[in-house]
């Protein structure tokens, strides 16, 4: 029933015990109808970008709910009241609980346990606790920016775009995947607290591409690679913004909004999102990979919008899923694949399928090491309380040295020959599978001056174990 200037809800509906989803989004409701709480085989229920003013009590009775999607309504009451006489009745778990750009008050903000909860683009300023907090549970917010080392910029920038659902942060844990082999990858991730594939400002009004490409050009113009992704709408979003990206990663895709997906959209909007995806595109100075299931008609007649645009490759995998990134996780092929972009951005542009040693890692070194470089006072007091230390890159070597030894070590990962499964996203990559114990010979360079020899890391060591210690390489980061 998406879409249909639907002003309201006929009170026989709650005969509808069997009723399992409902999808009200996009309509001109201005209340949902007390009836509504007997549809107690409800799963499903989605009535943002509504006019709805107030959340019956008798919601309170759906002890099935597991998804409910409210943003962009008139909401104002007690968060603290719903909570306790309506939210806490209902199974809410991965499907969530959308109430951003709404008019709650933030300082009522709070967290479901077993439920994710999204309330950003409301009103107010949540508790301290909570504040400007983005995460795949809870969130306040549009973006978070999480870099690798907080004293040093990241050998590439991700801007990782999350999918519809309440506004929650994703591509956190193939993040953390791709920096356990060794990247320095900086990450923005973003998320759309309206649930209206990124074209909502946080004001209410249709002005979203314009408000996420200001957002996103904050960080991008600092880098010098950066890679995009994002599924579903978020891959729409990524998309619209191909311009800030050198490469992008896009799984099923909507491109044109008045075919699927865009209900809550006006037209005007729609076919603006079509021409910012175009537009971005033909500006972009790199490439696009689209993924999509050839099993799914929706996914494959959306794709063809772009193909053949300069710098987009469709890739179809033998599958109907539409949420491609489970499928490929599933298959194991999601991390390898992200690495595989990653390898294309790092490695050298006159040389991308070379597997030999860059001529940075051969050329002998400008000018001599300095002398150790000592930690300060204040370092060593961080470790003993914290347990570890973040040492940036060295600078005494070109950049592209460590971009080198970065790609030899991602492409350790990408060399199995079994078909072993992985684990969710390639975790079991955080224990070494990548480059075990051969991570010096794949990376030579590691033992000089680029790591083992560096002035910041001879120092570190020297410091805190004085000038006799022993190294011991052994599998990937353990020393």
């Amino acid at each position: 029933l998406e879409g249909n200037r639907l002003l309201h809800l006929p009170a026989s509906i709650g005969a509808l015990c069997k009723l399992r989803e409902l999808l009200l989004q996009g309509n001109e409701l201005t209340l949902l109808p007390e009836e509504l709480g007997r549809c107690i085989s409800l799963t499903t229920l989605q009535c943002h970008h509504n006019r709805i003013s107030d959340v019956p009590l008798a919601l309170g009775h759906l002890t099935k709910l597991q998804t409910l999607y409210l943003q962009n309504n008139q909401l104002c009451g007690s968060l603290s009241a719903l909570r306790q006489d309506v939210f806490r009745h209902m199974p809410l778990g991965d499907g969530g609980l959308g109430l951003g750009g709404n008019r709650f008050d933030l300082a009522e903000a709070f967290e479901l346990p077993g439920a994710r909860v999204g309330l950003g683009w409301n009103s107010g300023e949540p508790p301290p606790e909570l504040l400007g907090l983005l995460t795949d549970r809870f969130s306040v917010t549009d973006h978070w920016f999480d870099p690798a080392c907080s004293a040093a910029l990241g050998d590439v920038l991700l801007v990782a775009f999350a999918a519809q659902g309440p506004g929650m942060l994703q591509w956190v844990v193939p993040c953390a995947a791709i920096r356990s082999a060794g990247i320095a990858l900086d990450a923005l991730y973003l998320a759309d607290p309206s649930n209206a594939y990124y074209l909502q400002d946080p004001f209410g009004g249709w002005d979203g591409i314009s408000y996420f490409g200001k957002l996103i050009e904050q960080y991008t113009t600092r880098y010098a690679q950066v890679l995009m992704i994002g599924s579903s709408m978020g891959a729409t979003a990524a998309l619209c913004h191909a311009n800030l990206a050198h490469r992008l990663l896009a799984f099923g895709p909507r491109i044109d909004l008045r075919l699927t997906g865009g209900a809550c959209a006006p037209k005007s909007v729609a076919v603006s999102c079509s021409a910012a995806v175009m537009h971005a595109l033909r500006k972009m100075c790199g490439s696009a990979a689209v993924h999509v299931g050839s099993g799914n008609a929706v996914d494959v007649m959306q794709a063809e919008f772009i193909r053949g645009l300069p710098g987009v490759r469709i890739v179809e995998h033998q599958t109907f899923h539409h949420n491609m990134p489970m499928y490929l996780e599933r298959e194991g092929l999601l991390v390898p694949l992200i690495k595989q972009e990653l390898i294309q951005l790092l490695r050298p542009a006159d040389n991308p399928s070379s597997r030999c040693p860059s001529p940075a890692l051969q050329a002998p070194l400008a000018t001599p090491l300095p002398p150790p470089l000592p930690l300060s006072v204040r370092d060593i007091q961080r470790f003993i309380v914290t347990g570890f230390l973040q040492l940036p890159p060295s600078k005494y070597v070109p950049i592209s040295t460590h971009a080198e030894i970065a790609c030899q070590i991602l492409e350790c990962g990408l060399q199995r020959s079994d078909s072993t499964r992985r684990t969710p996203y390639g975790l079991e990559m955080l224990d070494g599978d990548a480059a075990g114990n051969n991570l010096l010979k794949a990376a030579p360079a590691l033992t000089g001056p680029a790591l083992l020899q560096s002035p910041e890391l001879v120092g570190a060591l020297t410091s805190l174990l004085g000038p006799s210690y022993r190294v011991h390489p052994h599998c990937r980061a353990h020393l």
